[in-house]
Order: structure tokens, then sequence, then C-alpha cells
């Protein structure tokens, strides 16, 4: 029970209240393995020359739940609240090839100046799986959802009550796409005397298909009929319950939606809200690198290290618990793009022991 401010909770006029349904099954058992596999070799081209080559496959098995109590909503703009039984997400990691490759030069032939290099497709292969069947577990139907109540202005009676179509559901995208990250650095080492040696490199990382979630089922008030203004034409029209949406078209809706149909301002009209999951978020990192590193000459040793970077993403996280929330549009997640909340421009460190 969520109340709009201290006095609404001192006299129980509540702003939205929400509870598992009753009835709802909500513990599951759900097996999963992961099996690696990987080849990986040096080869010295020429005497100044190393390549290191290397090829990773990583997969998982089929998500699967023990007891039956498996279903998805796998189209959110056109199903219904009854959910398929199966699968809630098909199995993403079968094509989880990861190659990475890496070479080190050296420039002069005299080992005091070298060039290094590598570049790494890395899977993340199922580590968020618990976390998203930990979301979903009580709230997939027909085995289990969550009933909402809207806002009110009157005294909370118990119990509590909530309107048919007032259910949520939180669901896994039913093809999600698997995430990955592409890693990638250039460096160049220098000896210097004194025993000291000079580093400066460029290093760099790309994620791609990051989970988030979303609001899989959002409100669309306040998108404008392209019909608005013409004649004969109201500025809202009613839309046949299931019908097929076009996300990039521009929508209609009951302007004065009934008590009965709660959902009529909604992309899918036959469901609620949705805690939506799915892998479409993006992170960006460049960084440039400088290290000086004085080897160990009558009790002295040091090293002083410098990085200047921008980290850049979509969301903060793959859950509110990581203060990213949800996105603003969630068909728009470009939107969401900006400063990582733990970017550090400027990072210098220094040590010493004498």
């Amino acid at each position: 029970i969520a109340f709009a401010s201290l006095p609404d909770f001192y006299n129980g006029i509540t702003n939205t209240t929400s509870s598992t349904t009753p009835g709802s099954l909500i513990d599951r058992t759900d097996t999963f393995n992961v099996l690696g596999f990987y080849i990986q070799d040096d080869y010295r081209v020429t005497p100044r020359l190393t390549l290191n080559l290397g090829l990773r496959y990583e997969f998982a098995t089929q998500l699967a739940e023990q007891q039956g109590r498996s279903s998805e909503i796998r189209n959110v703009r056109t199903d219904g609240t009854a959910g398929t039984l199966g699968p809630v997400f098909l199995n993403p990691t079968k094509k989880d090839f990861s190659p990475r490759f890496g070479f080190a030069w050296d420039v002069t032939g005299n080992g005091k100046t070298a060039v290094r290099g590598g570049f790494g497709l890395l899977y993340d292969t199922a580590s968020w799986w618990g976390t998203a069947m930990i979301v979903t577990a009580n709230n997939i139907p027909p085995f289990g959802s969550t009933s909402m109540g809207g806002s009110t202005t009157i005294q909370m009676t118990l119990p509590l009550t909530y309107p048919a179509l007032g259910s949520s559901a939180s669901i896994v995208n039913y093809n999600i796409r698997q995430p990955h990250m592409l890693q990638y650095n250039l460096a160049v080492e220098r000896q210097l005397p004194w025993t000291m040696s000079l580093s400066v490199a460029y290093v760099g990382s790309r994620g791609i298909n990051l989970p988030i979630y979303e609001e899989g089922n959002p409100e669309l008030a306040g998108i404008p009929n392209p019909l608005a203004g013409q004649t004969g034409q109201d500025n809202c029209i009613a839309r046949p319950a299931g019908q097929a949406f076009n996300v990039n078209a521009t929508y209609c809706f009951l302007a004065n939606p009934s008590a009965a149909t709660p959902n009529a301002t909604r992309l899918n009209p036959l469901l609620g809200s949705i805690v939506y999951i799915d892998a479409v978020s993006n992170s960006w990192y460049n960084a440039a690198q400088g290290n000086l590193t004085k080897r160990v000459t009558k009790g002295l040793t040091f090293q002083g290290a410098y990085t200047f970077s921008k980290a850049m993403d979509e969301t903060n996280g793959s859950s509110g618990a990581d203060g990213s929330g949800t996105p603003m549009d969630s068909y728009n997640i470009a939107l969401e793009r900006g400063r990582s909340a733990w970017d550090a421009t400027q990072n210098f460190r220094f040590n010493a022991t004498y």
C-alpha cells in the first residue's frame, strides 16, 4: 500500500495498492547447466612478432522448471491474460562463440619498445537468469499475478478490492537476445633509463544487448491522433481489442475509459502494467591510460598511473535496485543515454616503497 503523503497515510487515503493475487503459485525450481570449451595458442610469426589466438564456446541448456510451472506472455502487443505454457524465454546462448585475439610486436628488435594489442568478444552466458526468474516467479499467468489498484482519494477499506483487469505481470522477452561485450586495447611500452618503464594505452569496451527492466505495456495517453482536426474525426478513437500494433505508428485510444476497461489507454488494452525484462541497453567505455613504473633498485620502487576516461550507458543496471529505474520510453531507449553513474573522468594513483 503506497500513500502520496504523510497526511494521507494518517488518514488512510491510498495512492496505489498492489498484492500478489490470492491463489498464485509462487515457488519455482528452475534448472539449467552451463558448459564451456576453449582452444588457445600463442603463435610466433617472427622473432619480433607474436600472436595470441583463442576461441571459446560457452552455452547454457534450456531453462526448465521442475514442477511444470512455466509459462510466458509471448507477445505483449497482442496476447491476452492467459499466458502460454512453456519456457519463460528461448535459450539465447546456442551461438555464443567468443573469439580472442592479441599481438605483441618488438618494434626495434632490441626489446626496449613494444606495441601490444588485443580484442575479445565476451558473453554474459546465464548470470542474469537467476535475477530474472526471481522477479517473474510469482507474476506470470496462469500461475500467478499481482493485483493492482489505481489512484484513489477515498479512505482505504479492508479487504482491498481491485478492478477486474487491474493485474500486473512480470515477464522476460520470449525472444530475448544474448548480452555481450566487445573489449579492445592498444598499448605502446618503452623501457627508460634508471630501471623505469612507460606505458601509454587506449582501452575500450562496448556493451551490447544489456538486460534492463522496462514498462512492457506503456500507456499511450498524450500521443496525438493523426486524424485529429479533420472534418468528422474525433480527437481519439477506440481500437479493436487485441489488435496488432506498429510501435512506429501514432496511436489512438479511448478518451475516457470506463472503470470496466482500465487498460484502454495502453498499447495492449487486454493487459495491465507489465514489468518487462529485455536485453536492449548499451554501454560505452573509452580511456587513455598512462603508467610509469620503476623497478626496485637500492631499495626504492614506485608506480604512477593516470587514466582519462568516459563511461556512458543507457541504464545503470538491470533493476531498480541498481538505481536505474525504468526508461522514459520503452521503445526509444536512446533517450536514456548519458554518463554512467560511476563515470570518473580523471583518476591518478601513485605508490612508492623505500
